[in-house]
């Protein structure tokens, strides 16, 4: 069924989106058997497939991870085309989208994100680079040895990157980051001249998502022989709490993805903790005002009604559908979504 469903999926047939795909989903497979190899042997990953409109517009897979050494893991390859509609200005958008949230509380949790966007009106299209490390209990080494092999992939654009990112994951209510280190960068593209330019910005794109595979894997080997405490447990629930926290009120990724379609609510989703923290949760609504603060009520009475709060598919699903109709409903509360000093392009122009 899996194969059937993959195959009924209609992609984009671009040239650039054709090899997006292509990149993007070999980097799907090799994270897959990373994690696999370096969680442990009963890390294990398992496919779903979702499709956009019965696949006509596009679709995707996502690895999701489980086992004991698994919080929460998934890998999620997509892309939502309209090559047939005219009157959408978005020709095609190929992502692939990282979370892994590892159960051992000293190793941290990593969120990657590379996009390929086209649009019509110029055939022209650009990338997403973005990569976060999140500990919960955070490591000087560790973070500075993923910082300094990001970094060193990145070049020239390394310093661009990082002040963009440090901006994106900022949680003004709270007056702190989400994660340590943080890489954004939008609208990327070399405009190198000559015939070559894409291609040159490939090889940079899988220089990229190369280093930080490699590094993510150094820093999870190093982490996960340290021991832990009780203490430690409850440091990285209030970490995990904060992750739930950023994404469902600030990020803008993720809540445009809900906003464009409710076809892939659980993949979009997939970067929830597996538990959080209620109480938490009502103490920063105390801190928080507007549209934000509204939404945050709503989120609490949707959640289930329990000190420690297991995010599970029908919680996803439940948060998915208020969000969503809390933006279309008020979409100028976007404004206060997260964001870099460039904005991407507006779900207005495809969304349906």
């Amino acid at each position: 069924m899996e194969n059937e469903a993959w195959d009924n999926i209609i992609w984009a047939s671009s040239p650039p989106s054709l090899v997006a795909s292509k990149v993007l989903t070999k980097f799907q497979y090799h994270l897959r058997d990373m994690f696999e190899e370096t969680l442990g042997r009963n890390s294990i990953f398992f496919k779903k497939i979702w499709q956009r409109e019965s696949g006509k517009w596009g679709g995707g897979s996502r690895l999701v991870g489980d086992g004991p050494d698994i919080n929460r893991a998934s890998i999620n390859f997509s892309q939502v085309q309209y090559e047939g509609i005219l009157e959408k200005r978005l020709n095609a958008a190929t992502a692939l989208s990282v979370i892994i949230h590892p159960r051992h509380p000293h190793c941290p949790s990593i969120h990657l994100h590379i996009s390929w966007t086209e649009m019509k009106e110029d055939k022209t299209g650009t990338w997403r680079l973005m990569v976060d490390l999140n500990p919960g209990l955070p490591n000087d080494e560790e973070s500075n040895e993923f910082a300094l092999a990001v970094e060193t992939a990145l070049g020239s654009y390394s310093q661009r990157a990082r002040a963009e990112g440090d901006k994106y994951f900022y949680i003004p209510t709270l007056g702190r980051h989400r994660g340590v280190v943080h890489f954004y960068l939008e609208g990327f593209a070399s405009k190198k001249t000559g015939e070559n330019s894409f291609e040159q910005d490939i090889v940079f794109v899988e220089n990229f998502a190369q280093a930080v595979l490699d590094s993510y894997k150094s820093v999870l080997i190093s982490s996960q022989k340290r021991k832990t405490s009780q203490d430690d447990e409850r440091k990285q629930l209030e970490y995990h709490t904060l992750y739930f926290f950023q994404v469902t009120t600030l990020d803008r990724g993720s809540i445009a993805g809900l906003v464009i379609h409710g076809q892939n609510d659980i993949g979009i989703l997939g970067s929830l903790p597996k538990y959080v923290d209620r109480g938490l949760l009502e103490i920063w609504l105390e801190k928080m005002s507007g549209p934000q603060k509204k939404l945050q009520q709503q989120i609490l009475e949707v959640l289930p009604h329990s000190a420690i709060i297991e995010i599970d598919d029908e919680v996803k699903k439940s948060l998915a559908k208020l969000i969503r109709g809390f933006y279309r409903e008020n979409p100028d509360a976007m404004k206060y979504l997260a964001r870099g000093s460039i904005l991407p392009h507006s779900n207005k122009k495809h969304i349906s």
